[in-house]
């Protein structure tokens, strides 16, 4: 696995116990079909995220998540 992945799945883990909805930065996609799958699958396997989205124009992943 890339390290800005795992550095984001850590950034994800830290933030999920701060609020509902988070917004990050993501760097380092070159297609948008197979990388933004990626990046959405693994994201949306944690525990406690309802959903989320991402802007393969923007370079922005937005989790929804329960912040229990």
């Amino acid at each position: 696995m890339n390290i800005r992945l795992k550095f984001l799945f850590l950034m994800l883990t830290v933030c999920l116990a701060m609020s509902s909805e988070s917004s990050f930065k993501i760097e380092g996609m070159v297609c948008e079909g197979g990388c933004s799958y990626k990046v959405k699958s693994i994201v949306n396997s944690i525990k406690g995220v309802n959903e989320c989205s991402l802007d393969f124009g923007k370079k922005v992943l937005t989790v929804n998540y329960d912040s229990e």
